[in-house]
C-alpha cells in the first residue's frame, strides 16, 4: 500500500513540475517523410513529394493535421521537430488543414541567415512579417490557395534548395542608379542585398512555467494523512478480525480434546499411541491460542501507529492460520478413529460371511472333482485365524484391528478369484491337447509349403515341453495352488509360440536370402560397365581440371572395387548354405548381411565420385556465363560513355575490369582448372562490370537530367530578363546567374552530373526572384496611378480575408529553431 501511495505521489509531483510532458502524447509518430494525416495530399502526389524532400543539403519532412487544437503554430511545429530527433539539416513543414496555416520549421543558422539576405521586394501584400514568412508566402500560398498542397510543398523546397550562400557585403558606395534601356523609360534598380556574416548570440533558455510550491506542499501532506489514516483503519480491522476468530477456534480445539478422551481410558496398543498423541498436540495448540490471545488483549489505541504493530499483526493471523490448519487435520485422525470403532465390527462380520461362502465352494470343488485342493483349505484356515484376532482386538485397538482386517480382506479377495477360476483352469488343461495339434498343424504347415528341414530348429521338442508343463499344472491344479498353476499356464502358451516362430523365421530367411542372392547378383554383373564408364569420365576429367579436385575420391573408388572379388566368392558360400539340401539359413543371413554393406560402401564412393564430378562441370559452366555476363556489361558500359559523352572518371574501374577479363580469359586457355580460382575471378568479374555498367548509366541519366534543367532555366531567365529589364535593374540577377551557370559549367567538365544537376535548381530561384522584383514594381506603378487619379481616396488592408500571412522566427526556445509560416 505504502509503495502504491509513493508512485501515485511521484507521478502527481512530476505532472505539476513539468506541464509541456503531457502534450508529446498528441504528437504522432515519426514514419516517412511525408505524414499526411489530414488527406490533404492526394496518394499519387506522395512519391514525388519524397522524391523532392529527399534534396542536398536539406531533407524535408512533411506533415498535415486536421487541427492544432489552440497550440502555436512555432510551438506545436518545434515539440514536433523536438520529438521527431530531426538534426541541423532537417526541414518540418506542418501544414494544419482547419487553420489553414503553414509553418516552416527547422534548426539551421546558416540557412536562417539566407533567408533574412533575400529581397525586401518580395510580394506580402503590404504586410511586414519575418523573412521566413515571407519566403513561405512567396512559394507556398499561390499554390495553396488553389488547393494544390503537394504542388505548394514541392515549390518551397525547391526555393530553399536553390537559396545562394551568403557572400562579404560590398562597400557603401556601391553605385545603384538608373539603367536606361531602348525606350528611355526610368526603371527602379532593385539589387539583391549581401549581409555580411554576423556572430550569433546565444539565445536565452526558456522559462518554464511557474511552480505553486504552496500547492504541492499541500497536496503531499493531505496525501500523507490520507495514507496514515488507511493504515490505521487497516490495523484496527486486522485485529478485531483476529480477536474475533480465536475464541471459536480454541473452542473447536477443547472439543476435539474431549472426544478423544474416552480412547485414551480405554484402548490399548496402536489406537491408545495415536491418541494419546493427539491429546497431546491439541493441548499444546490450545497453550498456543491462548498465549496469542493474551498478546492481542495487550494491545491498546496508543499502539495503534507504532511501526512494528503492522509486522505484529502479520504474525498473529500467520499463526492462526497455521494453528487452524493443525486443528483441522488432528479433527480428522479423531473422525477416522471413531469411523473405525463404529464400523469395523460390521466390517469383519461380512469378511466373516464371504469366508463362509469360500469354504463351501472349496468343498463343492472337492466333492465334484475328487481334488484335495490342499493349499485352498490351508489358505481358507489362516484367513480365518487372522479375522478371528481382528475381531478380538476390535474392542480395545481399533486402528491396530483395522490393520490386520485390511491384510486379511486383501488375501479373501484373491481367494475368490482363485477359487472361481479352478472351473477356467481346469477347462484349459481340457482343451490344450487341442492347442497342441493346432500349433503342431500350424508349423508343418509352414514346412510344407516352403520345403524346410528344420535345420537347427527344434519345434517338434517344443511342444513336448509344454505338454509335459500342462501335466504340471494340473497338479497343482488338483493341489489348489493357483498361483503356481497361472506361471504354468504362461509357459505352456509361450512354448507353443514359439513353435510356429522359429519355423516361421526359417520360411522369412529363405525368401530373404534367395531375393537378396538375385541382387547381389545383377549389382556384380553391372560393376564393370560402371567401371568403364567411370575410367572414361576420368580420362575426360584428368586434362580439364586439377587433380586437387576429384583424385581423392577417384582413389577411394579404385581401393573399394577389389571387394568385389571376395563379394563373389562368398557369394557362392551364400548359394551353398541356401541350397535345398544344407538349408543353414542363419548362417546365410548374416554372410549376405556382410555382403550388402561392403557393397553399400563400393556404391556410395560410386555416387560421391559422380556428384564431384558434376559440381566441377556445373562450377564451370556458371564460370563461363559470369565471364559473358561480364564482358557484356563492361562492353555496354563503355559504349554508354561514348554514345553520352561522359566525362571519364571510371579510369580505375576499367583498368581493374580490362585485368579481371585479360586474367579469366588466360585461366580459361590454359587447363587443367583450378576452379576454386576461376569461380572466385568470374564471380569478382561480374560483380564489378555490373557495378561499373550501373554507374555509368546513372552518370548518364544525371548527365540528361542535369542538360534538361540547364536548357530550361536558360530559356526562363532570358525570356524573364527581356520582360524585368524595362522595369527594374536585373544586373544583380544576371552576374548571380552567371556565376553559378559558369559553376555548373565547371561541374559538367568534372563530370558532377548529379551536383550540376542540383545547382541548376538555383538558376530556378534566381528567375523566381527577378520575375517577384518585376511584379513588386509593377504593383508600385498601379498605386502611384491611383493616388494621382483620385483626390478623395481611401483604404486599408482586411485582416478577415485569407490572404494575410502571419508567422516569424521563433529564437526562444531551447532548442533554437527558426520557425515561420503563413495563414492561405
Amino acid at each position: 500500500m505504502k509503495r502504491a501511495m509513493r508512485l501515485f505521489l511521484c507521478i502527481f509531483v512530476l505532472a505539476l513540475a513539468f506541464p509541456g510532458i503531457t502534450a508529446a502524447a498528441d504528437i504522432p509518430a515519426k514514419k516517412g517523410l511525408v505524414q499526411d494525416i489530414a488527406k490533404m495530399l492526394p496518394k499519387e502526389t506522395i512519391p514525388q513529394i519524397e522524391k523532392a524532400a529527399k534534396g542536398e543539403p536539406y531533407t524535408f519532412y512533411v506533415l498535415t493535421v486536421n487541427s492544432l487544437d489552440g497550440e502555436e503554430p512555432s510551438d506545436y511545429a518545434t515539440m514536433v521537430y523536438n520529438e521527431w530527433n530531426l538534426g541541423t539539416d532537417d526541414i518540418l513543414l506542418l501544414i494544419s488543414k482547419q487553420e489553414r496555416r503553414i509553418e516552416m520549421n527547422f534548426n539551421n543558422a546558416t540557412l536562417q541567415e539566407k533567408i533574412d539576405a533575400l529581397p525586401d521586394n518580395m510580394d506580402t501584400g503590404g504586410m511586414t512579417d519575418s523573412k521566413l514568412s515571407q519566403f513561405v508566402d512567396a512559394h507556398f500560398i499561390p499554390e495553396a490557395k488553389k488547393g494544390n498542397f503537394a504542388k505548394a510543398s514541392i515549390e518551397l523546397m525547391k526555393a530553399t534548395y536553390a537559396l545562394k550562400p551568403i557572400v562579404p557585403a560590398v562597400d557603401d558606395d556601391v553605385k545603384t542608379g538608373m539603367e536606361p534601356d531602348g525606350n528611355n523609360t526610368s526603371a527602379v534598380e532593385t539589387p539583391l542585398p549581401q549581409i555580411p556574416l554576423a556572430k550569433q548570440e546565444t539565445p536565452e533558455p526558456a522559462m518554464g512555467t511557474p511552480i505553486n510550491w504552496s500547492l504541492v506542499i499541500g497536496i503531499v501532506i493531505g496525501l500523507l494523512l490520507l495514507a496514515a489514516l488507511a493504515e490505521l483503519i487497516f490495523r484496527v480491522v486486522r485485529l478485531h478480525r483476529l480477536q474475533k476468530r480465536l475464541p471459536g477456534l480454541m473452542v473447536q480445539v477443547n472439543q476435539a480434546s474431549e472426544s478423544i478422551k474416552p480412547y485414551i481410558d480405554l484402548s490399548q496398543d496402536k489406537t491408545l499411541q495415536m491418541a494419546m498423541s493427539i491429546d497431546k498436540q491439541l493441548t499444546d495448540t490450545l497453550l498456543r491460542m491462548n498465549n496469542l490471545k493474551q498478546e492481542l488483549s495487550l494491545i491498546r489505541i496508543r499502539h495503534w501507529l507504532l511501526p512494528g504493530l503492522r509486522k505484529q499483526l502479520k504474525g498473529a493471523v500467520g499463526a492462526l492460520a497455521e494453528m487452524a490448519e493443525y486443528t483441522a487435520q488432528l479433527t480428522k485422525q479423531i473422525t477416522h478413529i471413531e469411523e473405525v470403532d463404529r464400523n469395523l465390527k460390521q466390517l469383519m462380520a461380512d469378511a466373516e460371511g464371504r469366508l463362509n461362502e469360500v469354504a463351501l465352494a472349496i468343498e463343492k470343488e472337492q466333492t465334484n472333482r475328487g481334488w484335495p485342493l490342499g493349499e485352498l483349505v490351508q489358505r481358507q484356515r489362516i484367513l480365518k485365524s487372522q479375522l478371528e484376532e481382528s475381531r478380538q482386538m476390535s474392542t480395545f485397538d481399533p486402528l491396530g484391528a483395522e490393520e490386520r482386517f485390511n491384510h486379511a480382506n486383501e488375501a479373501l479377495l484373491q481367494m475368490e478369484q482363485d477359487v472361481a477360476s479352478i472351473d477356467f483352469y481346469s477347462n484349459s488343461y481340457r482343451d490344450f491337447p487341442n492347442e497342441m495339434a493346432a500349433c503342431r498343424q500350424h508349423f508343418e504347415h509352414i514346412v510344407q509349403e516352403h520345403r524346410l528341414k528344420l535345420v537347427r530348429i527344434e519345434p517338434y521338442e517344443n511342444v513336448e515341453q509344454a505338454h509335459a508343463v500342462s501335466e504340471q499344472m494340473y497338479k497343482h491344479l488338483q493341489n489348489g495352488d493357483i498361483p503356481a498353476v497361472i506361471q504354468h499356464v504362461e509357459r505352456m502358451r509361450q512354448l507353443l509360440s514359439e513353435a510356429v516362430q522359429m519355423t516361421q523365421r526359417q520360411a522369412d530367411l529363405k525368401i530373404k536370402n534367395t531375393n537378396d542372392i538375385e541382387l547381389v547378383i545383377s549389382k556384380l554383373a553391372a560393376y564393370p560397365e560402371q567401371d568403364t564408364g567411370l575410367i572414361a569420365v576420368t580420362e575426360r576429367v584428368r586434362p580439364l581440371y586439377r587433380t586437387k579436385h576429384w583424385e581423392q575420391m577417384w582413389h577411394a573408388y579404385r581401393d573399394k572395387l577389389p571387394c568385389i572379388e571376395d563379394i563373389s566368392r562368398s557369394l557362392r558360400q551364400v548359394q551353398q548354405w541356401c541350397a535345398e539340401e544344407v538349408q543353414e539359413y542363419e548362417l546365410a543371413r548374416e554372410e549376405m548381411d556382410r555382403i550388402l554393406h561392403a557393397l553399400g560402401e563400393l556404391d556410395e564412393c560410386i555416387d560421391n565420385y559422380r556428384q564431384r564430378i558434376r559440381e566441377l562441370d556445373s562450377a564451370l559452366d556458371e564460370a563461363k556465363r559470369e565471364q559473358s555476363a561480364a564482358e557484356a556489361a563492361y562492353a555496354k558500359g563503355q559504349t554508354t560513355i561514348s554514345s553520352n559523352g561522359l566525362v571519364q572518371q571510371w579510369n580505375l574501374q576499367r583498368n581493374n575490369l580490362a585485368k579481371l577479363q585479360s586474367s579469366l580469359r588466360q585461366l580459361f586457355a590454359e587447363p587443367p582448372y583450378d576452379m576454386k580460382l576461376i569461380s572466385e575471378m568470374s564471380q569478382q568479374f561480374v560483380d564489378e562490370a555490373e557495378r561499373f555498367l550501373s554507374e555509368v548509366e546513372r552518370a548518364a541519366i544525371y548527365k540528361r537530367n542535369a542538360e534538361r534543367e540547364i536548357e530550361q532555366a536558360e530559356s526562363r531567365f532570358y525570356s524573364v530578363q527581356a520582360r524585368a529589364r524595362r522595369k527594374i535593374n536585373v544586373n544583380s540577377y544576371s552576374s548571380q546567374y552567371s556565376s553559378i551557370s559558369s559553376e555548373i559549367a565547371q561541374l559538367m567538365q568534372q563530370g558532377a552530373y548529379e551536383q550540376a544537376a542540383r545547382s541548376a535548381a538555383m538558376l530556378t530561384g534566381i528567375v523566381t526572384a527577378m520575375n517577384q522584383a518585376y511584379d513588386e514594381a509593377i504593383r508600385e506603378e498601379q498605386r502611384q496611378e491611383q493616388l494621382r487619379n483620385s483626390s478623395h481616396s481611401s483604404g486599408g488592408s482586411s485582416w478577415g480575408n485569407s490572404s494575410n500571412s502571419s508567422g516569424g522566427s521563433n529564437w526562444n526556445n531551447n532548442n533554437n529553431n527558426s520557425s515561420g509560416g503563413s495563414n492561405w
